[in-house]
């Protein structure tokens, strides 16, 4: 009965710790990423600017799920892209074939976040703090 719920493999062959390793030490790395971007948010923008960051970033966040989600269920429908996008983009026809494989929507995301990550890193140049003020009762 295991058998046929993973599809015949077998649980064994199932690397069950590892995947839990790799799953864990991923959400890690995301929740340090965002504290570390939150924090850098807060010493970036005015005290005036500060709670529109959150929205910012709400917003960012829902932008890229819609992106990630509908954007590429129309790129991969193969009717949409035979209809729209091919057509749109002046390829060649490829009945019964997507603009792009999950794969393919998988790297080209991936690449675009590394291009970002250095566009930033390259062009973003932060201010040194002042350094506070020596309290005057002391």
């Amino acid at each position: 009965a295991a058998d046929s719920a993973v599809g015949g493999a077998g649980l064994a062959a199932m690397n069950v710790k590892g995947v839990t390793i790799f799953f864990f030490a991923l959400y890690f790395l995301m929740a340090t990423q965002d504290i570390a971007v939150d924090g850098w948010a807060l010493t970036m923008l005015s005290k005036k600017n500060r709670g529109r960051g959150p929205v910012m970033n709400s917003i960012g966040q829902n932008i890229g799920f819609f992106l990630s989600f509908v954007g590429f269920l129309a790129l991969n429908d193969a009717e949409s892209s035979e209809t729209l996008w091919r057509p749109l983009l002046r390829m060649k026809s490829r009945p019964g074939e997507g603009l792009i494989s999950l794969g393919g929507f998988i790297k080209c995301m991936g690449g675009f976040m590394i291009a970002v990550t250095l566009l930033v890193a390259i062009f973003k140049r932060e201010t040194p703090l002042a350094a506070p003020e020596p309290d005057e009762g002391s």
